[in-house]
């Protein structure tokens, strides 16, 4: 359902902001009745979702500013570098969430914005309310020099 939203959506966007998947896997064969609980175990097979971040400039046509996020629990700075290539990103905020006290179940938050310039900004930990409008005032700025000049934020 996202994945269509996005594609009728993203059209009339000049910056998309993709933080997360909603899931990147789904059930590949979804029972229509409850699953019993019959047997010791149970397996599922799993299939992938579509790429919604990665179908923003193919198949939807974007041609904006695009971010996405790449929470990591290892090669942080590799794995969000192939990430800005793979998907045709502008910039790419990644985190290390397996660090404690940042990224999920936490108040705080740190990041590393990776430019397709390749150009690597840190933003220290800090509330990610803050760390929100720093990552705003960071993706107009750059957004503004890079648009039309009569888009406006």
């Amino acid at each position: 359902q996202m994945f269509e939203a996005v594609r009728e959506s993203i059209g009339g966007c000049d910056i998309a902001i993709f933080t997360a998947a909603v899931a990147d896997y789904r059930p590949a064969n979804p029972s229509a009745q409850k699953l019993k609980k019959s047997a010791p175990s149970l397996m599922l097979e799993l299939e992938r979702t579509e790429d919604i971040l990665g179908s923003a400039r193919g198949a939807f046509g974007f041609t904006g500013y695009l971010v996405g996020f790449a929470a990591e629990t290892e090669n942080l700075l590799e794995n969000a570098r192939a990430k800005l290539a793979a998907k045709g990103c502008d910039l790419v905020v990644a985190n290390d969430v397996s660090q404690p006290g940042v990224g999920f179940d936490s108040e705080e938050n740190a990041v590393t914005l990776c430019f397709a310039s390749g150009e690597q900004r840190e933003r220290s930990r800090q509330p990610k309310a803050a760390l929100a409008s720093v990552l705003l005032a960071e993706i107009t700025a750059r957004a503004s020099r890079s648009l039309s000049p009569n888009t406006r934020l």
